[in-house]
């Protein structure tokens, strides 16, 4: 019974829920690879997440890891403070550094052994290899991005831009040029996606010395500039659509719409308190990840019309 409550605390290490942004916006740049005529090769599209989803799987123990001291100044919850596991079976801490270096490793071999596999550009390799340090480094000194200012950005830099560009390399060989029209609304959409989470964690962060956005300006600064980042990003797939007349950007415009009406509304109804940002991050976190897979089903259906 011991074996098996060890095993669970392992398994909430990880926060699994979380991987579902990874895989979303994997598969959006895979679809968009597709779409700008790349082959369906089903193998090499799951190698290639098997390596986005290792490296990943590896920030969320590293970061609990590196983060212990700060956490234990906060009450984990659904979408931040960490998993809370280690601050209370500190036993595990170890563990956690060990496990989450060694899934980084295996996600740096697993790139070395997929670019030399499918003859790709060495820039493959660069850029999963700059996804795994960034996450390392995130929370691992003597970077610790994240308790800089600037650590937002390269944050949203990994989720935003390497996530699904891993995806559409992976699936072309190289960028597509469906891909590097999303690049600037994927990266704004993930900028709101960081500051959203940084959002219940205020006092903590301040306790801790972390410099984040919404520790410095406050939470209604930060459900601003998230509603402002979703607006830019919209109003670019808006302005791409009109400019190209693509049927995808169009789609892509109306699902922008649906993060963009909930930060609004978030920043309207915040009222500053703890509690209720929690909620409102929860349902916006939520919003982030579903417009992800509804642009996922989007492009998956636009391929399909094209078979």
């Amino acid at each position: 019974m011991a074996g098996f409550e060890r095993i669970k605390k392992i398994l909430a290490l990880g926060r699994l829920r979380f991987l579902s942004i990874g895989m979303a916006l994997y598969a959006a740049g895979s679809l968009l690879a597709l779409l700008s005529g790349a082959r369906f090769d089903a193998a090499r599209i799951a190698f290639g997440y098997i390596i986005l989803f290792l490296g990943h799987l590896s920030v969320h123990y590293s970061n609990d890891y590196f983060d212990f001291h700060a956490d234990r100044l906060n009450q984990s919850s659904a979408t931040s403070g960490g998993s809370g596991v280690l601050a209370n079976d500190p036993g595990l801490l170890r563990f956690a550094g060990q496990f989450g270096l060694v899934l980084a490793i295996l996600s740096i071999v697993g790139a070395a052994c997929f670019t030399a596999a499918y003859a790709l550009p060495l820039s493959y390799f660069g850029f999963a290899l700059l996804g795994n340090m960034i996450s390392w480094y995130y929370t691992a000194p003597p970077l610790r991005m994240a308790y800089r200012p600037w650590g937002a950005l390269a944050s949203a830099f990994s989720v935003g831009f390497l996530m699904p560009a891993i995806g559409d390399f992976s699936t072309l060989g190289h960028f597509s040029p469906l891909f590097v029209i999303f690049i600037i609304p994927l990266f704004l959409q993930a900028v709101a996606f960081i500051i959203s989470v940084q959002i219940p964690d205020m006092e903590a962060d301040r306790l801790a010395v972390k410099r984040t956005f919404v520790a410095l300006y406050g939470r209604k600064a930060g459900f601003l500039a998230m509603s402002i980042s979703f607006a830019a990003a919209a109003a670019y797939y808006a302005a791409a659509s009109l400019a190209t007349n693509a049927i995808v950007l169009k789609m892509a415009t109306i699902i922008s719409l649906l993060p963009l009406a909930l930060a609004l509304y978030s920043y309207f109804r915040n009222d500053g308190k703890k509690e209720r940002s929690i909620a409102l991050v929860k349902y916006n976190v939520i919003c982030y990840v579903a417009s992800a897979l509804l642009l996922d089903v989007a492009l998956a259906l636009l391929y399909a019309y094209m078979l």
